[in-house]
């Protein structure tokens, strides 16, 4: 299957990086565009319960925008084209629609793992956004070892 139009889901968490590393891997195709985008959702991100180091509260949409930039691979030689982009709302609707407006063969995310009552209380992003997406979605996992480093290895 040849992808043209990935939309990658950033919270700058691992499993995100991880993500966007997959959607790299994916499209080695010189005509392919990543759409690398961030979702800030205003009701969770004040909500101290719900706080966590890779909410977007904390940045200003310009520094977000310069984070995701950082992400992408100097050599850009094998590095397909890449747009950034800052959406505000429920990050599994907000990604459903913007693959549908954008026309994308599939959308890749990370996945928290998230358990108990943090996610009965925010539902699982990623399960949201598997019923209400335009296309297929691959929902990453972080692998064990990167986990116990805190998602830094490379």
């Amino acid at each position: 299957m040849k992808f043209r139009r990935i939309v990658c889901g950033m919270d700058f968490s691992g499993s995100s990086v991880q993500a966007f590393k997959t959607a790299l891997n994916l499209s080695r195709e010189d005509e392919c565009i990543i759409y690398l985008v961030h979702v800030i959702d205003h009701l969770l991100a004040h909500e101290p319960v719900f706080a966590s180091s890779t909410d977007s509260i904390d940045y200003t949409p310009q520094q977000i925008l310069e984070r995701m930039r950082g992400l992408v691979p100097q050599d850009r030689k094998n590095v397909p084209q890449i747009e950034t982009a800052i959406l505000h709302g429920s990050a599994a609707s907000a990604l459903s629609d913007f693959a549908k407006e954008k026309g994308a063969d599939v959308i890749v995310v990370g996945t928290h793992g998230r358990a108990g009552l943090s996610r009965t209380f925010l539902g699982s992003t990623s399960a949201g956004l598997v019923r209400k997406a335009p296309c297929p979605v691959l929902v990453v996992k972080m692998k064990p070892e990167e986990a116990e480093k805190g998602g830094t290895s490379k």
